[in-house]
């Protein structure tokens, strides 16, 4: 049985401010680390295998909990989980059903001052997917679809545009040249109710001026960023009348098939 005079022995007194168990007979260290919005970062020390003397030292999920309080997925996008597995990678942290880790022997138990420093860091590092998802925007939401294009090998080109009904130009983010067809790809993202429904009645007015797939002509493509559920199900079904409606990633392989047909 752990108990605080384990911490006292292994860590250096200003890593923690405050140690209890709680009830799965873990330890509580509340550090002077905080997330974005101020609150404390507590670590958590558990017996893993009692009789061989390992331990876990993990956030106990707290990090993933912090990001979803604030609807942001950290598993929802490739460029999401690359910042993360980049974050463990560096700080040698594991990521495992939510929680942010690090596996330690007894030994390692009376050193654990850089333990927790390194799984800080991480937690904090990933807590700045916060201020990501505020900032990022529609066209970083097109720069990863774009990643994407040009990890499958697709040949795309930006910005194209095509004549609409009355003769005006209408410009699209993509179109993708196929095997046998060409597509134009709308990109939308938002991190809001109120701009989801705008951009996407903009979406369908766009494809609205173009008018209805010509055979031959390119496919018409909607591809939605499914990192916030912020789009309503009537925006949507409106934009799959004249489109066809893809969320990524989820639907990647039906975007591929799609696409290189």
């Amino acid at each position: 049985m752990i108990d605080c005079s384990v911490v006292n022995a292994g860590t250096s007194v200003s890593l923690v401010q405050q140690c209890d168990i709680v009830g799965n007979g873990a330890l509580r260290m509340l550090t002077p680390f905080r997330y974005p919005n101020g609150a404390q970062i507590d670590l958590f020390l558990e017996e893993r295998e009692p009789l061989l003397g390992t331990f876990i030292l993990s956030d106990l999920g707290q990090t993933t909990s912090y990001l979803l309080d604030l609807q942001v997925k950290p598993w929802a996008s490739n460029k999401r989980r690359q910042i993360i597995e980049d974050v463990c990678r560096s700080l040698d942290v594991q990521w495992r059903g939510g929680r942010f880790q690090i596996e330690l022997e007894g030994s390692d138990v009376a050193q654990l001052s850089p333990c927790m420093m390194r799984l800080a860091q991480a937690c904090i590092r990933v807590s700045d997917l916060s201020f990501s998802a505020r900032i990022w925007s529609a066209g970083s939401f097109r720069d990863e679809l774009e990643e994407f294009f040009h990890s499958i090998e697709l040949n795309y080109e930006q910005d194209p545009t095509e004549p609409g009904k009355r003769g005006q130009e209408i410009k699209f983010d993509f179109r993708v040249f196929g095997e046998s067809s060409q597509s134009l790809v709308q990109s939308l993202s938002s991190s809001s109710t109120s701009s989801a429904h705008s951009i996407s009645l903009e979406a369908f007015s766009r494809w609205y001026d173009l008018g209805a797939e010509k055979p031959g002509g390119p496919k018409h493509v909607t591809v939605i960023d499914e990192s916030n559920d912020v789009f309503k199900d009537a925006d949507v079904s409106r934009l799959s009348r004249l489109s066809s409606v893809i969320w990524f990633p989820a639907e990647q392989d039906q975007l591929i098939a799609g696409l290189s047909a």
